[in-house]
């Protein structure tokens, strides 16, 4: 098996050297940019970024849109308060992320991707271990993990960390100056907890619907096969 596999290696070497698709001059021009900068969702899913990746470190996942207001609380004398500041809206239904433990930054994703930026720098980059997403405090990202009948996010946004654990639609939503729990379908109106700052829901919504479509059995990724 081994002497086969080394003259199949010969032949498939001998035929790519051979093709002139991957000759100088069919490769010699940069790819072509589109004058857009990446966002982390509702790029412009061109799929590029996944198989360009020599560590296959990025992978797509299919999440519901999301589409909710931007809310944020802040406790009063016992009494919560909410103001509203615009929504945050998600359409592509194919999103991207990186595995953050098999990523090298060798930025070949962002010499392919249409899109200014870096889908390895700006898109949802997810660890394989709380200790792994610790360490990196430089970045922003998400651990994701099942356990105890529900499942747990860290989260770090610009800097700032966040937890969220739900088990049975109760989720419990914590972070510098506050924890929160309250029903995940309904959380402005079932908080309950302390807050001694503002808390902007934003984030819980977005760890919540990464947290739900990482570890569905829809797709195979990073997250769920580690997981599983």
């Amino acid at each position: 098996m081994a002497a086969a596999s080394l003259l199949n290696t010969e032949d498939y070497a001998a035929r790519v050297a051979a093709d002139e698709r991957y000759a100088k001059p069919q490769n010699a021009r940069a790819p072509r940019k589109i004058g857009r900068r990446l966002q982390r969702f509702d790029c412009i899913s061109c799929d590029k970024c996944v198989p360009v990746c020599p560590n296959d470190a990025n992978f797509a996942f299919s999440p519901p849109p999301l589409d909710v207001p931007i809310v944020k609380l802040r406790q009063d004398g016992g009494r919560w308060t909410t103001r509203q500041a615009g929504r945050f809206v998600t359409r592509a239904p194919r999103q991207y992320a990186t595995f953050a433990d098999v990523c090298n930054d060798c930025g070949n994703c962002d010499v392919f991707c249409p899109e200014d930026g870096g889908p390895y720098l700006i898109k949802p980059r997810f660890y394989g271990s709380a200790g792994a997403w610790a360490r990196d405090r430089g970045r922003d990202g998400f651990f994701v993990t099942r356990g105890d009948g529900g499942a747990t996010v860290l989260g770090r946004f610009a800097g700032r960390e966040y937890r969220l654990e739900v088990s049975g639609g109760e989720a419990r939503y914590s972070g510098d100056g506050f924890a929160l729990v309250f029903d995940e379908r309904d959380p402005s109106g079932t908080v309950h907890g302390e807050a001694a700052v503002e808390v902007d829901l934003t984030f819980f919504h977005i760890m919540n619907v990464l947290r739900a479509a990482l570890l569905s059995n829809d797709d195979v990724n990073w997250v769920n096969c580690l997981d599983a």
